[in-house]
């Protein structure tokens, strides 16, 4: 969603809409043809994969296996760079200065994982200079997010209140597995995902 709205520039859209000033502005940009750059191919990143796939994107991943080598051809390569790895410590800060240096000037940076797999301060610097083409930020380094922090007023940035898996249907899907699993522990079986 947050691809779409940053790359059809729905923000600027709605706000030119509202003033009723001109029709057919902003310009946004297609995805079709575009590369999307996944770090974390996880379950979520695997179904993001296929979404892009269908509106015609090139699709690049890398996991925890990968190199170096190979993230810096993801942010140099990927018009998108959406990010849904776990914070671990060697993902903690992931994305700074010199990754950010790498990607492109018109790119679009997703943060779907946790806030802190990117630099905070190096982020809102690319943000100033114009470095990026947006940021859709899902997760924050604070939660919920500081009302005075600049970077979540700036025109280039789109911030949503960490909702990404958020729907009824999930909930309905919770409380079924739940209900389930209540029902396993009364017959002494096996829990449905159990976590420990």
């Amino acid at each position: 969603m947050m691809i779409l709205m940053l790359s059809r520039k729905v923000d600027e859209a709605r706000a030119v809409f509202e003033r009723r000033e001109r029709i057919g502005e902003p310009v946004g940009q297609e995805l079709h043809g575009k590369t999307l750059g996944i770090v974390g191919m996880g379950r979520v990143g695997k179904c993001l994969a296929a979404a892009a796939q269908g509106l015609g994107m090139k699709v690049m991943g890398v996991t925890s296996r990968s190199t170096r080598p190979e993230l810096e051809q993801l942010l140099r390569s990927s018009h998108v760079v959406s990010l849904h790895c776990p914070l671990t410590p060697s993902t903690r800060g992931l994305i700074g200065p010199a990754e950010l240096e790498l990607m492109r000037k018109d790119a679009i940076l997703i943060n779907a994982a946790r806030g802190s797999v990117v630099q905070r301060e190096a982020l809102w610097a690319a943000v100033q200079a114009r470095r990026l083409g947006g940021v859709g930020l899902d997760t924050h380094w604070v939660e919920p997010a500081p009302r005075d922090d600049p970077l979540y007023s700036h025109p280039a940035v789109l911030a949503l209140p960490h909702l990404g898996s958020i729907s009824a249907e999930v909930y309905d899907r919770f409380a079924e597995v739940l209900a389930e699993n209540i029902v396993r522990v009364r017959e002494g079986r096996e829990l449905l995902h159990r976590l420990c």
